[in-house]
């Protein structure tokens, strides 16, 4: 049978569209086909991936239901508490988890060569996310309507935060043969075909 282990997050803010993701797996290696989810707020849902966007009408704690089924049929069921906040009260501190996450994920980058930090550093756009969660906190400081806590909470929910970087392989050692047809002898410079051996 499937095995479910947890849900992230578990707490989430009200009125807001949020993508709630289930942690689960099968012992014996089969593909996990149905997720069925009800909210405990009258709403259900069925997705074919382990995860789900929902918005709650109104704050407080919900049962959060879900049923796993694998490729065989067999099915797995587990409850969850699920805190649903006023959007105000959880911007100061999702703004604060994301700030930390980023802060965590560079930090952990010192396991790479300098220009390596700075590739990947730019290819995520570190810091037009480190601007954009800025701008978010000054927004928040002036904000003063539950419409602009709501659309604030957006803002963050859409910011795609990096948690870790991994290492799969390595690639041998290759040449780049110079195609005669892109060397320009007018400026000194030349364009390489990079080919694998």
């Amino acid at each position: 049978m499937p095995v479910i282990v947890n849900i992230a997050p578990k707490t989430i803010p009200a009125a807001t569209l949020t993508t709630i993701v289930v942690l689960a797996s099968s012992p014996d290696n089969l593909s996990l086909n149905s997720f069925e989810w009800d909210f405990g707020d009258g709403q259900t849902a069925t997705t074919s991936v382990n995860s789900v966007a929902h918005a709650y009408a109104a704050t407080g704690t919900y049962k959060l239901s879900i049923r796993v089924t694998d490729s065989k049929g067999q099915s797995a069921k587990k409850e969850f508490n699920l805190i649903v906040g006023s959007p105000r009260d959880m911007i100061a501190t999702l703004i604060s988890q994301k700030t930390r996450t980023i802060d965590s994920f560079v930090n952990n980058l010192s396991i790479y060569s300098d220009w390596e930090k700075q590739a990947i550093k730019e290819a995520l756009s570190i810091d037009g996310l480190k601007q954009e969660l800025s701008a978010i906190q000054g927004n928040f400081s002036f904000a003063s309507t539950e419409e602009q806590y709501i659309d604030l909470m957006v803002s963050l929910n859409g910011l795609s935060v990096p948690v870790s970087t991994s290492i799969y392989s390595t690639a041998a050692e290759f040449t780049y043969p110079v195609d005669p047809d892109k060397v320009d002898l007018t400026n000194g410079w030349f364009c390489r075909s990079r080919h694998l051996k």
